[in-house]
C-alpha cells in the first residue's frame, strides 16, 4: 500500500520592506506562528475552542495580506499565540 502526501502549498512571497498594513500584519503573523510552529489549520482549530470562529479561508487570508482580522479579535488572537499584550499582534 503506497501513502500519498500532499505538501504544503508554498507561501505567497511578501515584500518586507512594504508600507502596506496587511502585509506588515501578514509577515508579523507568520512569525509568530513559525515560532510557535502551529500551522494555518491548527491555528484556526486554536481560535475555534478560544471562541473565535474563522474558516481557514480567513485565516489564509491574514496570511496572505489580503485581509485584516477585525479589531475586536485581536485579543483572542494574542491569547492563543500566547502574548503578554494582545497588541503585540499589530506590526509597528
Amino acid at each position: 500500500m503506497t501513502i500519498c502526501r500532499m505538501s504544503p502549498r508554498a507561501r505567497k512571497h511578501l515584500d518586507p520592506k512594504s508600507k502596506r498594513f496587511e502585509v506588515r500584519f501578514a509577515i508579523q503573523l507568520r512569525k509568530m506562528l513559525d515560532l510557535r510552529d502551529i500551522g494555518p489549520s491548527e491555528f484556526r482549530d486554536r481560535l475555534g475552542l478560544a471562541g473565535l470562529e474563522v474558516s481557514i479561508q480567513t485565516v489564509t487570508k491574514w496570511l496572505n495580506a489580503t485581509r485584516l482580522p477585525r479589531p475586536q479579535d485581536a485579543e483572542t488572537i494574542g491569547a492563543v499565540l500566547r502574548l503578554r499584550d494582545y497588541r503585540l499582534i499589530w506590526p509597528e
